[in-house]
């Protein structure tokens, strides 16, 4: 299958998807499982199989209609790949608040997590601490110009590289 990837140049695409509340993890637990369930436990049997065009149509409508969120296009996509990782059992995680990281600047980078999910980050440079909604890196991207994040749920692996893309698929 085909992921939906975002390729950052721009502040106004960080702009996009830097509020930790506008992760898709914590938009699908507010706006999405009263009627889809914890992590989509009550989708229709139809779900496993739907292709990824038809996926994003039927996302973007729910979000536009009865979730009432007037979603972008950044918050659709990574809806969209949170979605597929329900589907597939995959763990799942997206990078916010990483404006520093483009701007060079000391600071953190927040990681929203999907549940009973582990995160691991080899760089030794870079300081892991877990928070309430994920993890918090502390990192000098002066030295450090790519992160790798894996993550890990009942054995299953998911991994992506920031800034390249800001969730897993």
């Amino acid at each position: 299958m085909i992921g939906y990837q975002l390729s950052i140049y721009s502040q106004s695409d960080l702009n996009q998807i830097v509020d930790l509340s506008r992760s898709p993890i914590n938009t699908f637990k507010e706006s999405c499982s009263r009627c889809h369930g914890t992590e989509g436990s009550a989708y229709g049997k139809g779900f496993a199989e739907m292709r990824d065009d038809s996926l994003k149509e039927i996302i973007s409508m729910m979000m536009n209609g009865p979730a009432q969120l007037k979603p972008g296009q950044v918050d659709v996509d990574a809806m969209v790949a949170y979605n597929k990782s329900i589907r597939s059992k995959k763990p799942f995680a997206v990078a916010l608040n990483s404006k520093s990281f483009f701007e060079e600047k000391t600071d953190n980078l927040l990681v929203s997590i999907s549940a009973e999910t582990k995160l691991s980050i080899k760089d030794k440079e870079v300081k892991v601490e877990e928070t309430e909604n994920g993890y918090r890196l502390f990192y000098d991207p002066k030295k450090i110009k790519n992160l790798k994040i894996t993550l890990t749920r009942d054995n299953i692996s998911a991994s992506f590289n920031f800034p390249e893309k800001l969730w897993s698929e």
